[in-house]
């Protein structure tokens, strides 16, 4: 049998795409490229932190996720209206947090690379690659104002409001409702007791992305306007970041390690 890595992206060897995700995956293509630039963020991160990674599409053994999907499709819009200069594609022009992600993505991927050093893994880096810098780019190329960030903030938001709600639900039904859409692994991941509710993005990139996105949410709050999107939000955040249980694996870990040095010392 083929090794998996040796596809672009690796992962599922057949496509796997359920007809409701095909119908939301085009629905959210033709806003891309039919809304005003400054508004096609919203329904490109509802795609984004909403459909399961599994969800795939596998054309001669090169793997499309609907994420990597939905990238390309905003990378053809970015080169087709962002014109040649380089303000067009970044707004505010090309500065040193650009220079700095391409540095990381760029390091990242050479380091992976020659650490094993086989033609399998380079290709499955690949389709890494286009996932972590493609997004940048297209994220980049949407936000071009003030006012995008706000509705980007908020787009985050009901985000976490569908993830908590969704990752509480499996904390007490003992189900992953997005399994329901497929792509996901089978069964809860239950560590020394804990269920660590997952959602769509696994119970560690939940509460990483929730907690990051929390001094966001206070940010929003200090808005009027919104102040009730953001109470909703650091709702949704905080419930994600809790019931993915990873603060509890992080402390746990820590007495550990404070356990094992003191009784080194004593020794």
């Amino acid at each position: 049998m083929e090794p998996a890595n040796w596809r672009f992206g690796g992962g599922a060897a057949d496509t796997m795409l359920t007809p409701a995700v095909a119908v939301g995956m085009l629905v959210i293509i033709a806003l891309i490229f039919t809304l005003p630039r400054n508004k096609v963020i919203t329904p490109f991160l509802l795609g984004c932190f909403t459909i399961p990674l599994g969800q795939v599409v596998v054309l001669g053994g090169i793997h499309f996720t609907v994420l990597r999907i939905l990238i390309i499709a905003g990378l053809i819009r970015r080169a087709i209206l962002g014109g040649a200069s380089p303000a067009g594609k970044f707004p505010g022009g090309f500065n040193g947090i650009d220079r700095m992600v391409i540095l990381w993505v760029v390091t990242l991927q050479t380091f992976v690379t020659l650490q094993w050093m086989e033609m399998q893994d380079f290709i499955h880096n690949l389709g890494d690659f286009l996932d972590m810098f493609g997004g940048y780019l297209v994220v980049r190329f949407f936000i071009p104002d003030g006012e995008t960030v706000r509705r980007t903030i908020k787009t985050l938001a009901v985000v976490c409001i569908i993830q908590g709600v969704c990752m509480l639900n499996e904390q007490i039904s003992h189900v992953n409702v997005f399994g329901y859409v497929g792509g996901l692994g089978p069964g809860l991941t239950i560590r020394e007791g804990k269920i660590r509710s997952e959602g769509v993005l696994g119970c560690i990139s939940a509460g990483a992305f929730a907690g990051a996105l929390i001094p966001l949410f206070l940010w929003l709050w200090t808005e009027r306007k919104s102040r009730m999107l953001a109470y909703a939000g650091l709702a949704g955040a905080t419930t994600m970041v809790f019931t993915s249980n990873s603060i509890w694996r992080w402390d746990h870990g820590m007495k550990l390690r404070v356990k094992s040095r003191l009784i080194q010392s004593d020794s």
